[in-house]
């Protein structure tokens, strides 16, 4: 377990800040990124996240409401789709504001 938790002997992805939750808990995280409007009230970020343990990435989407904070973790395939369906939703959403 040594070896696993020394900074200088951890492989990590490009994308990780290579920080405490990396070097402690063993799970490679991404800056995350604020995903919430101006005149938003609830806060919204994501990142990408994959423990040592899982060859498959993760997108995380962390939201608070009313200070209460949840968290959904989507495999990076499942992110994809829902990119993509999020881009037809936001089309449909121009059509129907003329």
């Amino acid at each position: 377990m040594g070896d696993r938790t020394d900074p200088a002997r951890i492989e990590h992805p490009p994308w990780c800040l290579k920080g405490r939750i990396c070097t402690q808990d063993g799970i490679h995280h991404s800056r995350p990124l604020p995903a919430n409007s101006g005149d938003a009230h609830d806060a919204i970020r994501v990142w990408l996240e994959r423990a040592w343990s899982l060859t498959d990435l993760s997108v995380v989407l962390e939201s608070t409401v009313d200070g209460e904070v949840s968290y959904t973790y989507l495999p990076l395939s499942q992110a994809r789709v829902l990119r993509h369906q999020l881009g037809r939703l936001i089309d449909l959403a121009k059509d129907g504001t003329r």
